[in-house]
């Protein structure tokens, strides 16, 4: 679990005495907290994809800020992106497997992209295949 590896990258920064990477992670953490006692939470427990959506926007704020070690840290959490090929081969399993045949079924692809394979993904790119591959 995503979550139990920040929590001990924490405590590994603690005991090294990386200020820098423990200040991030305390953050990490805290929302993760804070999102778990969020009061529409059907479960106290994060999963995994939150956790890289938590990630996710941290870092853009990293890149915005350019603060480049931040970024570094955070990429850590984050899976890596499938290429191009990888991307088409998954979105025409699914179109062949689920009988998708058109536009109105767009949305259908994007929503089982995001739930079976989180933030791994660039999402233009998959809106763009799924578009020329319906179309």
């Amino acid at each position: 679990m995503l979550q139990a590896i920040i929590k001990s990258d924490m405590k590994d920064a603690m005991i090294n005495r990386d200020k820098e990477k423990l200040a991030l992670l305390r953050v990490v953490v805290g929302e993760i907290n804070t999102l778990s006692k969020a009061k529409d939470r059907v479960s106290p427990i994060v999963q995994d994809d939150e956790v890289i959506v938590l990630v996710k926007k941290m870092k853009e704020n990293a890149i915005e800020m350019g603060n480049t070690d931040e970024v570094k840290i955070l990429d850590l959490y984050l899976p890596s992106l499938m290429g191009e090929k990888q991307l088409e081969i998954i979105i025409r399993g699914l179109i062949q497997n689920q009988g998708f045949s058109g536009m109105k079924d767009m949305g259908k692809i994007m929503g089982l992209l995001k739930n079976n394979y989180p933030g791994t993904y660039d999402g233009k790119m998959a809106s763009n295949m799924v578009k020329d591959l319906l179309g």
